[in-house]
């Protein structure tokens, strides 16, 4: 692009004007613009300076001189004017085009020839034509949208350029964007420098964050697997015990642990013992005093006798002899002596001696035995020491002599051994069974078995000799002692141990000794010799006990035998003389008859007999009666009903009289109103009339109303039939009608009883009427309204008259039966959708109702989330604190910590800060995504919001902010677009990490300007522009030294100092050409800016700017 530059030799005056364009192409033909339009509103007008040329009438236009147009400018085809080149590009002096305008470094030609800046995140060369001709900044690629994209994570990329990123080296990872391989830090679980190599971290090591650090050695006595990333996987060592990741003790002495891990150390088994640290169930060893079993291994204790005073599993050694230990024994100091032994000078055990014992273990002195008792060597109880021969006692007590009577022929705690019954000893602690001698009165060898004497003998002193007999007649007991014990015997009589003789007859001798014989009671006899009072039996005629006195037989009484029998009655109703000594002298008493010595009969009634004897009875006259046995006529009376003399003839009774007695009085008239038929027996015979009624025999009383009576007799007056009643006297019952209560025809013969739930208020054969509704009834017979009874409160019945029970009252929905008399309101939490229930229905768990006698389950209510009820409840519980549970939760194990809280140890806390959790449960909360944060207690993914320098969607990947952008703040918003020819590092967090551009200048993170033309600045930053050299320019937004071009007038190199033009010389375009000669005979002053500023020197004449 070329920008001509018309130098024009007018041969006439010129003269400038200034006119004012809308647009830079409104210059019309023969006219340019003198310097580029500038901006002059906001508007967009455009503020143009035109030269205009006028040429007088005659004379003629031309050009003489066309010049480039110069760097940054161009010339636009069909115009002859440069302009400048678009913003942001610069040309070379000549350019002919926009396109000769190559776009500034870091930016390129967009399709509306114009340039625009490089990609975010990309640079580009002076001239780039196309986005892809800019190169992506270090840590970023070209993506497939032309966009440069940060290098995906564990990648890098460290120089600008459109090449892929490098894979960071094995096991290093990098964030987005990474800008070299010292991006690539090692992963958690290895270490190296970084940007690699990575080397894992060893057994026992690890390493919990991104970097170069070290592994970190685990706890002591714990160990990890290789490339361990957390504290936690450092696990106890086999032998210790600790949380993961924590401090590791060694397993307590008695217990062990094999594997790696925070199990707990296991208790060795029981009686073993390990030492700590121990690392396996081998190391398990037997306890002091116990030994591995050969049938199990297990440990038993040291047996009997046996001790083992060390851990370990060796076995017991036995005790040293006579010496024991108890099981388990551990030391050999648990060895002590037997029982029966006990140690001696040299410390060996050694058995008591006689006469000792010791019975225990220990090592105690032998005791010695009681007196007169001894002990075999070694004797381990007292109960070794037995008594001697002569004496007794249990083992090891007393010993006491055997008493006179008994001997002991043995030692020990047997009993002496008493002597043969009837035998004895001389003495005590008699040793030999025949030291017992026959007593007096016994007999038999030394320490045989002594017989006593037998009866009638004796034996006076004692020893073996036989027993005497005693003399005739005479008796002695067994065992008697002496002769004086041989007494005459019962029956006999004489002096103690002389000659005995026998008693006469109608005497006797009842005892043995020598007391004379005593004679029989009178009227008895006995035989010789007799020996009682008892052979001394009666006579006949008399009657009395053997031996004692003898009554005569009463009158009335025999006796036909001699002995003790009792005198024999005569037979019933017959008689005798007193001392009858046979049956015949009984004889028939008056009133009775029989043969002598009976039976005899008793007369029967309307009989009589008046004399003892054997002859008949006589009959009374008629109509007359004796009782049976009778012994006078007289004794004949008239019947009852008769009447006349007794023993006489005997009359009826008439008609309405009676005769209630037997006898001779006369016949007693009937009471009033009551009627008898002859010979009538007694008063009751007298009947009450019809009409009438009492007892026969009166009083007879008239029918009371409501009874009748249509008969003579005893019948009461019969009363209305039940249930029924008549006000008049009747005899007839048909005049009954049915009673209130009661309902039947009339007569009364069927009056039922008015049902339960009916009544009937008027006497009649009406029918009962039923109770109405909501009442009921539950007597019979009930006579008025007033019987049927309301139903309790809030209750009901069917809808028909008649209910007999309260059991038709049936509570309403709503209520219950809480007796059988009352309804209950169900309670808030309960329902009854139903009438006549004996319980309310419990709203089922998950569910509430404040409601009182709620009718169905539509009022229970379920538990809003976060609360909980059980069945039956009129309120939900609210869960524990910042625990929610589903709708109609029935039971608070269904609370779990809400959205944003997780569980610990059962309670609810909330999530750390950069955590979150969407939904309610008890799982712990997860992490953000990276490079976002969010606040504790966050509920969704999407409360994680990219950190300050990240942009992306809540919860979603955060990528960096691309360079020229920020965003200063934790959140979702995008980054904020740098101020106009301001840029910042990708990912920055605030806007004074925008810095102005180079050629821009102002505060950070404030509005940038461009330098002003003759200044230019190099570097981003808030840097104020730098002045160009004296007498140069730049362009606006000038970014180096170079772009300061000296004024016309001056000329040097661009960027360096401007020397004016000599004398003589002129320059009339800034830039670095060289000062131009004034045309031949024209000079100039210095620094002239235009040839026209050559004039012709003295001597000459010419137009300025011509020769």
């Amino acid at each position: 692009m070329k920008r001509v530059l018309f130098k024009t030799l007018f041969l006439l005056l010129v003269v400038q004007t200034e006119t004012f364009y809308e647009d830079l192409n409104d210059c019309v033909f023969e006219q340019f613009a003198a310097m580029p339009c500038r901006n002059q509103s906001e508007g967009g007008e455009y503020k143009c300076t035109c030269n205009t040329t006028e040429t007088p009438p005659g004379t003629a236009y031309s050009v003489s001189v066309c010049e480039n147009c110069t760097e940054n400018y161009y010339q636009k085809p069909g115009t002859r004017v440069c302009h400048a080149c678009p913003v942001r590009s610069l040309g070379p002096a000549g350019s002919r085009d926009p396109y000769g305008c190559l776009c500034a470094a870091n930016f390129t030609w967009g399709n509306d020839t114009h340039c625009q800046p490089c990609p975010s995140y990309s640079s580009g060369p002076v001239g780039s034509l196309e986005p892809r001709d800019c190169a992506c900044a270090a840590g970023y690629t070209w993506g497939s949208d032309t966009h440069c994209q940060p290098c995906p994570q564990h990648t890098f990329k460290n120089t600008s350029g459109n090449q892929n990123c490098t894979q960071c080296p094995a096991f290093a990872v990098s964030p987005a964007g990474a800008r070299d391989a010292t991006d690539c830090m090692c992963d958690l679980g290895y270490t190296g420098p970084d940007g690699g190599p990575c080397t894992g971290c060893a057994t026992g090591k690890f390493k919990n964050a991104n970097g170069s650090a070290a592994c970190t050695s685990c706890p002591a006595h714990a160990a990890s697997v290789a490339n361990a990333t957390t504290i936690s996987a450092c696990r106890c060592n086999p032998g210790y015990t600790g949380d993961d990741g924590g401090q590791c003790t060694p397993c307590a002495v008695g217990t062990y642990k094999n594997a790696s891990g925070n199990a707990s150390c296991e208790s060795c088994g029981a009686h073993t013992t390990s030492p700590a640290g121990a690392t396996d169930a081998a190391n398990c060893s037997c306890v002091a005093g116990f030994t591995p079993s050969d049938e199990d291994g297990l440990c038993e204790a040291c047996e009997t006798g046996k001790f083992k005073n060390a851990s370990g599993n060796h076995a017991c050694r036995a005790c040293p002899a006579n010496s024991t230990s108890p099981p388990g024994a551990y030391l050999a100091g648990n060895c002590t002596c037997l029982p029966g032994f006990t140690r001696d000078g040299d410390g060996d055990c050694v058995p008591c001696p006689v006469g000792q014992f010791k019975p225990a273990t220990g090592d105690g002195s032998c005791t010695r035995c009681p007196t007169h008792a001894s002990s075999p060597a070694g004797a381990t109880a007292a109960t070794n020491c037995t008594c001697g021969l002569g004496y007794f006692g249990a083992n090891g007590e007393a010993c006491t002599a055997c008493a006179v009577g008994s001997y002991k022929n043995t030692s020990g705690a047997d009993a002496c051994s008493a002597c043969p019954a009837d035998a004895s000893t001389a003495h005590n602690a008699s040793t030999q069974r025949t030291d017992c001698r026959c007593n007096p009165g016994f007999s038999g060898a030394d320490g045989a078995t002594c017989s006593p004497c037998a009866a009638g003998t004796y034996k006076n002193a004692s020893g073996s000799a036989a027993c005497t007999a005693c003399p005739d007649h005479a008796q002695s007991p067994a065992g008697a002692v002496a002769r004086t014990n041989c007494t005459c015997e019962a029956g006999y009589t004489g002096l103690d141990g002389s000659t005995c003789a026998a008693c006469d007859p109608g005497t006797y001798k009842h005892l043995t000794g020598s007391a004379a014989c005593l004679t029989c009671p009178t009227d008895a006899s006995s035989p010789r010799a007799s020996t009682s009072a008892a052979n001394c039996s009666c006579d006949r005629g008399f009657t009395g006990e053997n031996g004692h006195a003898c009554a005569s037989c009463d009158p009335g009484f025999f006796k036909n035998t001699s002995g003790p029998a009792n005198c024999t009655a005569c037979p019933a109703h017959a008689s005798g003389p007193r001392n009858a000594t046979a049956q015949t002298d009984c004889v028939c008493d008056p009133g009775f008859t029989g043969s002598d010595g009976g039976p005899c009969a008793r007369c029967a009634a309307g009989e009589y007999k008046t004399a003892a004897g054997s002859h008949a009875c006589q009959q009374c006259p008629a109509n007359a009666s004796s009782p049976a046995g009778a012994t006078l006529v007289i004794n004949c009376t008239c019947e009852r009903g008769f009447t006349g003399a007794d023993g006489g003839a005997c009359e009826a009774c008439p008609g309405g009289t009676y005769k209630n007695a037997t006898g001779s009085a006369g016949c007693v008239a009937c009471p009033p109103r009551t009627v008898s038929d002859n010979a009538s027996t007694s008063l009751e015979a007298c009947a009450c009339d019809r009409q009438f009624e009492g007892p026969n025999g009166g009083p007879c009383t008239a029918c009371a109303a409501g009874k009748f009576k249509k008969e003579i007799g005893t019948a009461l007056c019969s009363t209305c039939p039940l249930n029924s009643f008549t006000s008049n006297l009747s005899t007839a019952e048909n005049k009954c009608a049915c009673n209130a209560g009661f309902t039947g025809p009339d007569g009364g013969d069927n009056c039922t009883a008015c049902l339960p739930g009916t009544y009937k208020s008027e006497m009649g054969n009406a029918t009962c009427t039923e109770c109405p509704f909501h009442t009921y009834n539950p007597d019979s017979n009930a006579t008025s309204l007033a019987a049927c009874r309301e139903c309790m409160e809030n209750s009901e019945t069917e809808e028909i008259h008649g209910h007999e029970s309260i059991d038709a009252c049936m509570c309403v929905s709503g209520w219950y039966h809480d007796t059988r008399e009352s309804c209950a309101p169900c309670e808030p939490g309960e329902f009854n959708a139903e009438r006549n229930q004996s319980t309310c229905s419990n709203c089922s768990a998950g569910t509430y109702s404040n409601a009182s006698n709620a009718t169905s389950n539509a009022t229970c209510l379920a538990c809003a989330p976060g609360t909980y009820s059980y069945e039956g409840s009129r309120a939900c519980t609210p869960c524990p604190l910042f625990a929610t549970s589903p709708l109609g939760a029935g039971h608070v194990d269904l609370c779990v910590c809400q959205a944003g809280y997780r569980d610990n140890l059962g309670h609810c806390e909330a999530c750390g800060v950069d955590t979150f959790k969407n939904f309610s449960g008890d799982t712990d909360c997860d992490a953000c995504p990276a490079n976002t944060s969010s606040p504790a207690g966050s509920v969704q993914q999407t409360n994680c919001s990219c950190n300050a320098g990240f942009e992306g969607p809540d919860g979603g990947l955060c990528a960096l902010c691309a360079a020229a952008t920020y965003k200063n703040a934790t959140g979702r918003g995008p980054c904020a677009a740098c101020p106009d020819d301001a840029n910042s590092p990708p990912g920055a967090v605030h806007v004074t990490q925008c810095r102005c551009n180079a050629g821009f200048t102002g505060d950070d993170g404030g509005a940038c300007r461009a330098c002003a033309p003759g200044t230019f600045k190099p570097a981003p930053g808030d840097a104020n522009c730098s002045a160009c050299p004296a007498q140069a320019s730049s362009p606006d937004g000038a970014v180096r030294a170079g772009q300061c071009a000296c004024n016309a007038g001056y000329t040097g190199q661009n960027g360096a100092a401007c020397a004016a033009c000599a004398a003589g010389t002129d320059e009339d375009a800034p830039g670095n050409a060289t000062c131009a000669a004034c045309p031949a005979n024209a000079t100039s002053r210095p620094a002239a800016a235009h040839v026209l500023n050559c004039s012709c020197i003295p001597g000459h004449t010419g137009a300025d700017g011509t020769a």
